[in-house]
């Protein structure tokens, strides 16, 4: 049982609300296509995305296609997605405009109704492929106070004229972006999720306590 479920609960409602809010079509009978782009190098990131999309599939709202930046990740979160059913791909290379074009390509083709881009560099790119393939939502998500150069600070401005929210997974984070000449009605704050039963002592570790009480 996740601690934050209700946590999930509201960014599936800010996503799909946002979703159909820009869509001139009847409401929505079928799931939501969203992919999701972040860094695929095993970093805190890249875990948090596989669960919400791991949270959202099992919600049969969302249907979730990753896109990890960098080198391949590990086996063990691949196995975890195959198993799933949840499609994912990795591109790879250092210049940003290869990048950018490898992912317009992705994006026509997968033809997402809503994209969303984790991390810095990762939101950067994935917001100007989503811009420029058409994507009709688009949601940045920051997990980090960020050290913003002078041309990504007015770039990320830029971006964030074409973006319909911003999350941040604290206060500190929302209030930083926001200093950086955000808009706070784009602005929301939804806190990672964890496991409860990651935090309860084990049965072995649980008889050890009791021992040396």
């Amino acid at each position: 049982m996740l601690k934050t479920k209700k946590s999930f609960e509201t960014s599936v409602g800010i996503y799909s609300h946002t979703c159909q809010k820009q869509s001139t079509q009847a409401p929505y009978t079928q799931k939501l296509k969203t992919l999701h782009f972040v860094y695929g190098g095993g970093t805190g990131s890249t875990r948090r995305v596989v669960d919400l999309c791991k949270a959202h599939q099992k919600d049969q709202i969302f249907d979730c296609y990753l896109v990890f930046r960098g080198q391949p990740f590990d086996q063990h979160i691949a196995g975890e997605l195959q198993s799933l059913g949840i499609g994912f791909t990795c591109i790879e290379g250092n210049s940003p405009l290869k990048i950018i074009y490898k992912l317009i390509k992705l994006i026509r083709t997968i033809r997402p109704e809503a994209m969303l881009s984790h991390g810095y560099h990762e939101h950067i790119h994935g917001r100007l492929a989503a811009i420029i393939a058409g994507v009709p939502v688009i949601i940045h998500v920051e997990r980090n106070i960020e050290r913003y150069n002078c041309f990504n600070n007015l770039l990320s401005r830029f971006l964030g004229l074409f973006t319909q929210k911003i999350v941040c997974v604290s206060k500190a984070v929302k209030d930083f972006l926001h200093t950086k000449g955000l808009s706070l009605q784009k602005l929301v704050v939804i806190y990672n999720g964890f496991q409860l039963e990651r935090l309860r002592p084990r049965p072995v570790m649980s008889m050890k306590i009791a021992k040396i009480r």
